[in-house]
């Protein structure tokens, strides 16, 4: 059997290739399954022997730490450099510069360095904020739980037994899910490979109806992988126990601080904007907090910027994130104009609904087969064979729909003064015996409805 390119190149350890062989998978796909099959299994310690309670925290943060290293050279070898050396350059600045304008308490090394490249998260996130991980490491998380008395405070100060919620019927939905996901995206991708797109024949002697078809069955596939590895990390982090938010009303843990993604909400949405919330959750919160919250001219513009930034320098991406902020714009301009006239009775409401969820799918996936491809002639040409019907009807909606809905606004304006200012028989009466009361009344309502027209 011949070594492809892609495997000469590969650094990552060896030793499973013969499991690699057997399943059918690149090298690199069977290590990063090694890896986070045994961080599963490994974070369970930080629940048992290594609990806040039986170690210290240096402890705690030094096991994070040293499997994150091992795990990161056992995948990418002497690439595994970039892991730390990023981070390390990131540590200098902090520490050579004015602490209030960085970090109001600096980390120590150990600290730091055991945040960024702890094995939980190392692999495939998700995002976790420090804060949230020093109280994980403290055992702060912890702070609610129950006891056979009550409950703890958040200095763990109680004599009591703290009763710590268990992870283990998530972790297993989580493993399960991912599990899934894996089986649905290795045996339907090959029907429907994201490539095929490139092909001759399908641009060429293919409908639009068939592209947009296609395209919506293909990507949502390759979501299926992100889904498999990202709801693995996350039961990885909850076995550790990162990720306890409290109890629901009928008692039972939350296990939702720190997610990658909501697959049935991601699936089920009906906009951009709420699909968007459910996917790469952390990362997401980070570029809310980063550019949304702080920018006020042009926020949505820029985060999409720094995202595809962040992701790289593939033309691909930014073809996505160009397209996501125009589709965006256009999905608040029909959701203020267009929303209110469907919100009159259930039925009117069901059928906005619909429409805006198959609405979102199509887009959805024309929007994102460039972030897949990577390419730029690829994505262009099939855009342009698609007609660029996505792109011209986000830019209609955009300039004729405030138009059209300030005419209808000022329409039944017009028609409102119309019938206010009609006097009608006890008016004619009023006005002949010198009241003026109904007239006055009538046009301080036509002033009101203009001025909540402006």
């Amino acid at each position: 059997m011949g070594v492809s390119s892609a495997d000469v190149y590969y650094d990552g350890s060896r030793a499973f290739t013969w499991l690699a062989d057997l399943a059918g998978l690149p090298i690199d796909q069977m290590n990063f399954l090694v890896t986070q099959f045994s961080a599963l299994g490994l974070a369970a310690l930080l629940r048992s022997s290594l609990s806040p309670r039986a170690v210290s925290p240096a402890t705690r943060h030094a096991f994070g730490l040293v499997l994150g290293l091992f795990f990161g050279y056992f995948s990418f070898g002497k690439h595994a450099v970039h892991l730390a050396g990023l981070p390390a350059l990131c540590y200098v600045v902090m520490r050579t510069h004015n602490p209030r304008s960085v970090q109001r308490k600096m980390p120590t090394a150990l600290e730091y360095f055991a945040y960024v490249l702890h094995f939980q998260a190392l692999m495939a996130g998700p995002v976790i904020f420090y804060r949230d991980y020093i109280d994980f490491i403290g055992g702060h998380n912890i702070y609610g739980s129950k006891t056979l008395a009550g409950y703890t405070d958040k200095n763990l100060n109680s004599n009591e037994i703290v009763l710590e919620p268990s992870p283990r019927l998530v972790v297993v939905k989580k493993v399960l899910a991912s599990c899934i996901c894996a089986v649905i995206f290795v045996s339907f991708i090959p029907s429907f490979p994201i490539q095929k797109i490139k092909e001759d024949d399908f641009i060429e002697n293919t409908t639009l109806g068939y592209k947009v078809g296609f395209l919506m069955v293909s990507t949502m596939l390759v979501r299926f992988k992100y889904y498999h590895a990202w709801l693995f990390a996350d039961a990885i982090c909850n076995n550790s126990g990162l990720g306890f938010n409290g109890y629901n009303v009928d008692g039972t843990a939350r296990w939702d601080l720190i997610s990658n993604v909501n697959v049935l909400k991601f699936e089920t949405a009906l906009s951009l904007r709420d699909s968007i919330e459910q996917w790469n959750k952390g990362t997401n919160r980070w570029l809310r907090m980063i550019v949304y919250e702080r920018i006020k001219t042009h926020s949505t513009i820029l985060t999409y910027a720094l995202s595809a930034l962040w992701h790289g320098f593939y033309p691909g991406y930014y073809l996505t994130f160009a397209g996501g902020a125009l589709f965006t714009f256009a999905a608040r301009s029909i959701r203020r104009h267009v929303r209110p006239y469907f919100l009159g009775s259930n039925a009117s409401k069901l059928f906005y609904d619909t429409l805006t969820f198959v609405t979102t799918r199509v887009f959805m996936a024309y929007v994102t087969f460039s972030f897949i491809l990577l390419e730029f002639y690829p994505s262009i040409r099939l855009y342009l064979h698609m007609y660029l019907a996505p792109h011209i009807s986000a830019l209609a909606v955009l300039i004729l729909l405030p138009k059209l809905s300030g005419l209808m606004r000022h329409q039944k304006i017009t028609t409102a003064a119309a019938a206010a200012a009609a006097p009608d028989i006890s008016t004619k009466k009023h006005i002949s015996n010198g009241h003026g009361g109904p007239v006055t009344e009538r046009m301080a309502h036509v002033a009101h409805l203009a001025q909540k027209a402006q």
